[in-house]
């Protein structure tokens, strides 16, 4: 009777480690694509091999230990992808960020570029002796200046601003620039319209 029920173990016993070689390599081939889905399994198969009374004790702890450190293995991946979406997506945000930085800097400097337009039109006026005009182009340029002192066109319209291009008649000016703010609603709002 000894010898029957050691046979039986011994078969009950070599059964299971093929079942659980099985189930290892099923589970290491599951936790590539879901580790969540294959920790699971994983451990369902712990539970049931943990409650078996018929194996081999010694062959018995050798498998709980096997499942146990392929336990380990595949919570290590886990963290790993977790770790790798992590950093992903922050990478996604900085990458994003500075693509918005981009497009509002472009935006910016496609602003500029039409306030300097504006600045160089109001220049030419003054020199065909459009009264008004260097005020206006002066504001302009003060205005392009604001928006983005560290800008090429905001450089360019900066030498506008230079004491020697405001060659004009202040008071003649500022009189005619009032009846400009009327006519154009507060066109260039960092001038003061009431202002002397």
């Amino acid at each position: 009777l000894i010898s029957d029920e050691l046979r039986r173990r011994r078969i009950i016993t070599e059964q299971t480690e093929r079942q659980i070689a099985a189930t290892i390599e099923d589970l290491r081939r599951l936790s590539l694509d879901d580790p969540t889905a294959a920790t699971i399994e994983l451990k369902r198969a712990l539970q049931n091999l943990e409650l078996m009374t018929d194996l081999i004790p010694e062959v018995h702890r050798q498998l709980i230990r096997r499942l146990e450190e392929l336990q380990i293995e595949i919570r290590n991946q886990l963290d790993r992808q977790e770790q790798i979406a992590r950093l992903a997506a922050e990478l996604l945000s900085q990458i994003e960020a500075e693509a918005r930085l981009n497009a509002e800097a472009a935006q910016r400097e496609e602003d500029l570029e039409m306030l300097l337009d504006r600045v160089r039109a109001l220049m030419e006026e003054g020199r065909h002796g459009v009264p008004g005009a260097f005020l206006r182009a002066e504001d302009v340029a003060r205005h392009a200046v604001a928006i983005a002192p560290e800008s090429g066109s905001a450089a360019e319209a900066d030498a506008y601003l230079e004491p020697g291009v405001k060659d004009f008649n202040l008071s003649s000016d500022v009189g005619i620039l009032r009846g400009f703010y009327a006519q154009q609603g507060g066109l260039f709002p960092s001038l003061d319209p009431n202002g002397s």
